[in-house]
Protein backbone atom coordinates (compact mmCIF):
# COMPACT_ATOMS: atom_id res chain seq x y z
CA UNK A 1 0.00 0.00 0.00
CA UNK A 2 2.62 2.52 1.07
CA UNK A 3 4.71 1.94 -2.05
CA UNK A 4 1.61 2.51 -4.22
CA UNK A 5 0.74 5.72 -2.41
CA UNK A 6 4.35 6.90 -2.51
CA UNK A 7 4.40 6.40 -6.27
CA UNK A 8 1.19 8.36 -6.76
CA UNK A 9 2.34 11.27 -4.59
CA UNK A 10 5.78 11.24 -6.25
CA UNK A 11 4.17 11.91 -9.61
CA UNK A 12 2.27 14.82 -8.07
CA UNK A 13 5.53 16.11 -6.60
CA UNK A 14 7.28 15.88 -9.97
CA UNK A 15 4.47 17.91 -11.54
CA UNK A 16 4.86 20.61 -8.91
CA UNK A 17 8.64 20.63 -9.29
CA UNK A 18 8.28 21.13 -13.03
CA UNK A 19 5.78 23.97 -12.54
CA UNK A 20 8.03 25.71 -9.99
CA UNK A 21 11.04 25.30 -12.30
CA UNK A 22 9.09 26.76 -15.23
CA UNK A 23 8.12 29.79 -13.13
CA UNK A 24 11.74 30.31 -12.08
CA UNK A 25 12.86 30.07 -15.70
CA UNK A 26 10.14 32.53 -16.73
CA UNK A 27 11.41 35.01 -14.13
CA UNK A 28 14.88 34.84 -15.66
CA UNK A 29 13.55 35.17 -19.20
CA UNK A 30 11.13 38.02 -18.53
CA UNK A 31 13.20 40.06 -16.08
CA UNK A 32 16.58 38.99 -17.47
CA UNK A 33 19.58 40.96 -16.26
CA UNK A 34 17.38 43.18 -14.11
CA UNK A 35 16.34 40.20 -12.03
CA UNK A 36 19.91 38.97 -11.59
CA UNK A 37 21.11 42.49 -10.73
CA UNK A 38 18.41 42.84 -8.10
CA UNK A 39 19.36 39.50 -6.54
CA UNK A 40 23.10 40.32 -6.61
CA UNK A 41 22.56 43.81 -5.22
CA UNK A 42 23.84 47.18 -6.47
CA UNK A 43 27.44 48.12 -7.21
CA UNK A 44 28.48 50.86 -4.81
CA UNK A 45 29.87 53.98 -6.49
CA UNK A 46 33.25 54.73 -4.94
CA UNK A 47 36.19 56.99 -5.61
CA UNK A 48 38.37 56.15 -8.61
CA UNK A 49 35.82 54.07 -10.50
CA UNK A 50 35.61 53.99 -14.30
CA UNK A 51 32.22 55.63 -14.77
CA UNK A 52 31.85 54.60 -18.40
CA UNK A 53 32.20 50.92 -17.55
CA UNK A 54 29.36 51.25 -15.05
CA UNK A 55 26.82 52.07 -17.76
CA UNK A 56 23.71 49.90 -17.53
CA UNK A 57 24.64 48.48 -14.13
CA UNK A 58 22.53 48.57 -10.99
CA UNK A 59 24.37 50.95 -8.64
CA UNK A 60 24.04 52.64 -5.26
CA UNK A 61 25.37 56.00 -4.14
CA UNK A 62 25.22 57.92 -0.87
CA UNK A 63 24.19 61.37 -2.07
CA UNK A 64 25.51 63.96 0.35
CA UNK A 65 25.61 67.07 -1.82
CA UNK A 66 22.58 67.89 -4.00
CA UNK A 67 23.22 71.07 -5.98
CA UNK A 68 19.96 71.65 -7.82
CA UNK A 69 17.26 70.26 -10.08
CA UNK A 70 18.20 70.06 -13.73
CA UNK A 71 15.15 68.48 -15.38
CA UNK A 72 11.49 67.75 -14.70
CA UNK A 73 9.51 65.04 -16.45
CA UNK A 74 5.72 65.18 -16.67
CA UNK A 75 3.14 62.80 -18.10
CA UNK A 76 -0.24 63.70 -19.54
CA UNK A 77 -3.44 61.79 -18.91
CA UNK A 78 -4.74 60.73 -22.32
CA UNK A 79 -8.36 61.18 -21.24
CA UNK A 80 -8.31 64.37 -19.15
CA UNK A 81 -5.24 65.91 -20.87
CA UNK A 82 -4.05 66.94 -17.40
CA UNK A 83 -0.28 66.88 -16.91
CA UNK A 84 1.24 65.44 -13.77
CA UNK A 85 4.82 65.76 -12.57
CA UNK A 86 6.38 62.29 -12.65
CA UNK A 87 10.16 62.52 -12.11
CA UNK A 88 12.76 65.12 -11.18
CA UNK A 89 16.43 65.02 -12.16
CA UNK A 90 18.96 66.31 -9.61
CA UNK A 91 22.55 67.48 -9.98
CA UNK A 92 24.80 65.69 -7.48
CA UNK A 93 28.35 66.41 -6.37
CA UNK A 94 30.69 63.55 -5.42
CA UNK A 95 33.34 65.19 -3.25
CA UNK A 96 35.75 62.22 -3.17
CA UNK A 97 36.31 62.46 -6.95
CA UNK A 98 35.28 66.13 -7.26
CA UNK A 99 32.82 65.29 -10.06
CA UNK A 100 29.18 65.99 -10.88
CA UNK A 101 26.56 63.55 -12.15
CA UNK A 102 22.80 63.24 -11.97
CA UNK A 103 20.06 61.25 -10.31
CA UNK A 104 16.41 60.96 -11.29
CA UNK A 105 13.84 60.35 -8.55
CA UNK A 106 10.05 60.18 -8.41
CA UNK A 107 8.36 63.55 -7.91
CA UNK A 108 7.07 62.30 -4.56
CA UNK A 109 10.61 62.75 -3.19
CA UNK A 110 10.71 66.47 -4.09
CA UNK A 111 10.26 67.82 -0.57
CA UNK A 112 12.97 65.56 0.85
CA UNK A 113 15.43 66.40 -1.93
CA UNK A 114 14.75 70.14 -1.54
CA UNK A 115 15.99 69.77 2.01
CA UNK A 116 19.27 68.32 0.74
CA UNK A 117 19.57 71.17 -1.78
CA UNK A 118 19.12 73.79 0.96
CA UNK A 119 21.72 72.09 3.15
CA UNK A 120 24.19 71.82 0.26
CA UNK A 121 23.92 75.53 -0.53
CA UNK A 122 24.37 76.38 3.12
CA UNK A 123 27.63 74.42 2.90
CA UNK A 124 28.66 76.06 -0.40
CA UNK A 125 28.10 79.54 1.06
CA UNK A 126 29.95 78.50 4.22
CA UNK A 127 26.92 78.99 6.46
CA UNK A 128 27.68 75.53 7.85
CA UNK A 129 31.00 73.76 8.14
CA UNK A 130 29.95 70.28 7.05
CA UNK A 131 26.94 68.45 5.62
CA UNK A 132 25.74 65.70 7.88
CA UNK A 133 23.81 62.69 6.64
CA UNK A 134 23.19 61.42 3.12
CA UNK A 135 20.50 59.90 0.93
CA UNK A 136 21.22 56.42 -0.45
CA UNK A 137 20.14 56.19 -4.06
CA UNK A 138 19.80 52.93 -6.00
CA UNK A 139 19.13 52.57 -9.68
CA UNK A 140 20.56 52.07 -13.15
CA UNK A 141 23.67 54.02 -14.18
CA UNK A 142 22.43 55.64 -17.39
CA UNK A 143 24.10 57.89 -19.95
CA UNK A 144 22.79 61.45 -20.18
CA UNK A 145 21.65 62.20 -23.71
CA UNK A 146 19.62 64.72 -25.66
CA UNK A 147 17.62 67.23 -23.64
CA UNK A 148 18.65 65.69 -20.33
CA UNK A 149 22.34 66.26 -21.12
CA UNK A 150 21.60 69.79 -22.34
CA UNK A 151 19.75 70.73 -19.13
CA UNK A 152 22.43 69.02 -17.02
CA UNK A 153 25.22 71.12 -18.55
CA UNK A 154 23.15 74.30 -18.42
CA UNK A 155 22.45 73.82 -14.71
CA UNK A 156 26.15 73.37 -13.91
CA UNK A 157 27.00 76.49 -15.92
CA UNK A 158 24.26 78.63 -14.38
CA UNK A 159 24.76 77.50 -10.78
CA UNK A 160 28.52 77.08 -10.60
CA UNK A 161 30.14 78.42 -13.75
CA UNK A 162 31.29 77.07 -17.10
CA UNK A 163 34.66 75.99 -15.70
CA UNK A 164 32.96 73.25 -13.70
CA UNK A 165 31.78 71.48 -16.87
CA UNK A 166 35.17 69.77 -17.04
CA UNK A 167 34.23 67.92 -13.84
CA UNK A 168 30.88 66.78 -15.26
CA UNK A 169 30.29 63.04 -15.67
CA UNK A 170 27.47 62.68 -18.26
CA UNK A 171 25.58 59.95 -16.42
CA UNK A 172 22.69 59.77 -13.98
CA UNK A 173 21.24 57.23 -11.57
CA UNK A 174 17.76 56.26 -12.76
CA UNK A 175 16.19 55.27 -9.44
CA UNK A 176 13.04 54.08 -11.22
CA UNK A 177 14.77 51.23 -13.02
CA UNK A 178 16.98 48.21 -12.64
CA UNK A 179 18.50 47.55 -16.03
CA UNK A 180 15.84 47.88 -18.71
CA UNK A 181 12.93 47.23 -16.35
CA UNK A 182 11.21 49.31 -13.72
CA UNK A 183 12.01 48.56 -10.10
CA UNK A 184 8.41 47.58 -9.31
CA UNK A 185 8.40 45.14 -12.24
CA UNK A 186 11.71 43.61 -11.17
CA UNK A 187 10.73 43.38 -7.51
CA UNK A 188 7.46 41.69 -8.45
CA UNK A 189 9.29 39.02 -10.44
CA UNK A 190 11.90 38.65 -7.70
CA UNK A 191 9.13 37.96 -5.18
CA UNK A 192 7.52 35.44 -7.53
CA UNK A 193 10.87 33.73 -8.09
CA UNK A 194 11.63 33.70 -4.37
CA UNK A 195 8.29 32.15 -3.49
CA UNK A 196 8.69 29.59 -6.28
CA UNK A 197 12.15 28.65 -5.04
CA UNK A 198 10.94 28.29 -1.45
CA UNK A 199 8.02 26.18 -2.65
CA UNK A 200 10.37 24.03 -4.72
CA UNK A 201 12.61 23.41 -1.71
CA UNK A 202 9.59 22.75 0.48
CA UNK A 203 8.03 20.09 -1.74
CA UNK A 204 11.37 18.37 -2.33
CA UNK A 205 12.12 18.22 1.40
CA UNK A 206 8.61 17.01 2.09
CA UNK A 207 8.91 14.28 -0.52
CA UNK A 208 12.32 13.01 0.56
CA UNK A 209 11.37 13.01 4.24
CA UNK A 210 8.47 10.68 3.48
CA UNK A 211 5.71 13.02 4.62
CA UNK A 212 3.32 11.75 1.94
CA UNK A 213 1.76 9.48 4.60
CA UNK A 214 1.55 12.08 7.38
CA UNK A 215 -2.26 12.20 7.17
CA UNK A 216 -2.43 8.43 7.67
CA UNK A 217 -0.14 8.70 10.68
CA UNK A 218 -2.20 11.57 12.04
CA UNK A 219 -5.33 9.42 11.78
CA UNK A 220 -3.58 6.59 13.63
CA UNK A 221 -2.47 8.96 16.39
CA UNK A 222 -6.13 9.91 16.95
CA UNK A 223 -7.23 6.26 16.80
CA UNK A 224 -4.72 4.19 18.78
CA UNK A 225 -6.97 1.15 18.45
CA UNK A 226 -6.13 1.13 14.73
CA UNK A 227 -2.85 0.17 13.07
CA UNK A 228 -1.20 0.70 9.70
CA UNK A 229 -1.67 -3.03 9.11
CA UNK A 230 -5.45 -2.61 9.52
CA UNK A 231 -5.51 0.20 6.98
CA UNK A 232 -3.32 -1.78 4.59
CA UNK A 233 -5.53 -4.87 4.84
CA UNK A 234 -8.57 -2.76 3.94
CA UNK A 235 -6.62 -1.08 1.11
CA UNK A 236 -5.65 -4.41 -0.44
CA UNK A 237 -9.29 -5.39 -0.97
CA UNK A 238 -10.47 -1.87 -1.86
CA UNK A 239 -11.94 -0.96 -5.24
CA UNK A 240 -9.85 1.50 -7.24
CA UNK A 241 -11.97 4.31 -8.65
CA UNK A 242 -10.20 6.34 -11.30
CA UNK A 243 -6.47 6.52 -10.69
CA UNK A 244 -6.22 7.85 -7.14
CA UNK A 245 -9.23 6.84 -5.03
CA UNK A 246 -9.52 3.49 -3.24
CA UNK A 247 -12.83 2.56 -1.58
CA UNK A 248 -12.57 -0.23 0.95
CA UNK A 249 -14.96 -1.71 3.48
CA UNK A 250 -13.79 0.61 6.28
CA UNK A 251 -11.81 3.38 4.60
CA UNK A 252 -11.70 5.57 1.53
CA UNK A 253 -8.11 6.49 0.73
CA UNK A 254 -7.33 9.08 -1.92
CA UNK A 255 -4.48 11.22 -3.20
CA UNK A 256 -4.79 14.96 -2.66
CA UNK A 257 -1.83 16.89 -3.97
CA UNK A 258 1.23 15.21 -2.49
CA UNK A 259 -0.58 13.60 0.44
CA UNK A 260 -2.42 10.34 0.92
CA UNK A 261 -5.68 11.18 2.71
CA UNK A 262 -8.00 8.83 4.60
CA UNK A 263 -11.73 8.87 5.37
CA UNK A 264 -13.12 6.50 8.01
CA UNK A 265 -16.52 5.11 6.98
CA UNK A 266 -17.47 4.34 10.57
CA UNK A 267 -18.76 7.83 11.35
CA UNK A 268 -19.98 8.86 7.89
CA UNK A 269 -23.59 9.98 7.69
CA UNK A 270 -23.98 11.62 4.28
CA UNK A 271 -22.34 11.58 0.86
CA UNK A 272 -23.20 13.30 -2.39
CA UNK A 273 -21.66 14.69 -5.56
CA UNK A 274 -21.15 18.45 -5.76
CA UNK A 275 -20.55 20.30 -8.98
CA UNK A 276 -20.12 24.00 -9.64
CA UNK A 277 -19.36 25.48 -13.02
CA UNK A 278 -17.99 28.85 -13.97
CA UNK A 279 -15.01 30.80 -12.74
CA UNK A 280 -14.62 28.84 -9.50
CA UNK A 281 -15.56 25.45 -10.90
CA UNK A 282 -15.55 22.44 -8.62
CA UNK A 283 -16.26 18.75 -8.99
CA UNK A 284 -16.06 16.87 -5.70
CA UNK A 285 -17.51 14.04 -3.70
CA UNK A 286 -18.62 15.52 -0.38
CA UNK A 287 -18.82 13.29 2.68
CA UNK A 288 -19.95 14.29 6.17
CA UNK A 289 -19.41 12.59 9.52
CA UNK A 290 -21.25 12.62 12.84
CA UNK A 291 -19.36 15.77 13.84
CA UNK A 292 -20.87 17.47 10.75
CA UNK A 293 -17.35 17.81 9.34
CA UNK A 294 -17.19 17.82 5.56
CA UNK A 295 -14.43 16.25 3.49
CA UNK A 296 -14.32 17.15 -0.20
CA UNK A 297 -12.68 14.56 -2.44
CA UNK A 298 -11.79 15.82 -5.91
CA UNK A 299 -13.56 13.49 -8.34
CA UNK A 300 -15.13 13.56 -11.76
CA UNK A 301 -18.84 12.88 -12.09
CA UNK A 302 -18.13 9.35 -13.30
CA UNK A 303 -15.85 8.67 -10.34
CA UNK A 304 -18.32 10.17 -7.88
CA UNK A 305 -21.16 8.05 -9.27
CA UNK A 306 -19.06 4.91 -8.88
CA UNK A 307 -18.14 5.75 -5.28
CA UNK A 308 -21.71 6.63 -4.34
CA UNK A 309 -22.85 3.30 -5.78
CA UNK A 310 -20.32 1.47 -3.60
CA UNK A 311 -21.43 3.45 -0.55
CA UNK A 312 -25.09 2.73 -1.28
CA UNK A 313 -24.41 -1.01 -1.62
CA UNK A 314 -22.06 -1.44 1.34
CA UNK A 315 -22.68 1.34 3.86
CA UNK A 316 -26.35 1.27 4.93
CA UNK A 317 -25.87 3.96 7.61
CA UNK A 318 -25.00 6.65 5.05
CA UNK A 319 -27.56 8.86 3.34
CA UNK A 320 -26.47 8.89 -0.30
CA UNK A 321 -27.40 11.76 -2.62
CA UNK A 322 -28.43 15.38 -2.31
CA UNK A 323 -31.59 17.40 -2.24
CA UNK A 324 -32.47 20.68 -0.54
CA UNK A 325 -34.73 19.06 2.05
CA UNK A 326 -31.85 16.84 3.17
CA UNK A 327 -29.56 19.83 3.44
CA UNK A 328 -32.14 21.76 5.46
CA UNK A 329 -32.63 18.80 7.78
CA UNK A 330 -28.86 18.35 8.15
CA UNK A 331 -28.37 22.01 9.09
CA UNK A 332 -31.51 22.63 11.16
CA UNK A 333 -32.35 19.27 12.75
CA UNK A 334 -29.26 17.10 12.69
CA UNK A 335 -30.67 14.58 15.15
CA UNK A 336 -33.56 13.89 12.81
CA UNK A 337 -31.10 13.59 9.92
CA UNK A 338 -29.21 10.92 11.88
CA UNK A 339 -32.48 9.09 12.51
CA UNK A 340 -33.05 8.70 8.77
CA UNK A 341 -30.38 6.01 8.45
CA UNK A 342 -27.42 6.29 10.82
CA UNK A 343 -29.28 5.80 14.12
CA UNK A 344 -31.83 3.46 12.60
CA UNK A 345 -29.19 1.06 11.25
CA UNK A 346 -27.15 1.32 14.45
CA UNK A 347 -30.22 0.27 16.45
CA UNK A 348 -31.07 -2.56 14.06
CA UNK A 349 -34.23 -0.97 12.71
CA UNK A 350 -35.21 -1.80 9.12
CA UNK A 351 -34.50 0.87 6.52
CA UNK A 352 -35.31 1.21 2.85
CA UNK A 353 -32.85 0.41 0.09
CA UNK A 354 -30.24 3.17 -0.11
CA UNK A 355 -30.77 4.55 -3.61
CA UNK A 356 -28.24 7.21 -4.54
CA UNK A 357 -29.62 10.41 -6.01
CA UNK A 358 -28.30 11.02 -9.51
CA UNK A 359 -25.26 13.31 -9.28
CA UNK A 360 -26.66 15.31 -12.17
CA UNK A 361 -29.86 16.05 -10.27
CA UNK A 362 -28.30 16.07 -6.85
CA UNK A 363 -25.47 18.50 -7.49
CA UNK A 364 -25.65 22.02 -6.11
CA UNK A 365 -25.46 24.96 -8.46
Amino acid sequence: MLSTLRGKTSRATITRVVIAAIILAACLIVAGKSFLAFIAGPVRIESGMDYENLEGQYVSFDAKYVIDEFVRQSEQNTDTKVKKLKNIGYLLYFDEDAVFFGAELPASKESEMNGYIDTTWSWLTEEIGEVEGSRTLRGTWTALEGQRLKYFNETITEDLGEDYLQAAVPYYINTNAIGSNTISFTVMWAIVAGLSLLYLIYILVRQFTGSYDKKLKKYLSRHPEMSMETIEADFLQAQLVGKRIWVGARFTIYISGVYAEIVDHEDLVWAYYYRRTGRHSESTLRVFNTAKTMTAIAASQTEAEAILKIYADTLPKIVVGYDKDLEKCFNKDFQHFLDIRYNAVSQGAPVSQNEPVSPENGSEN
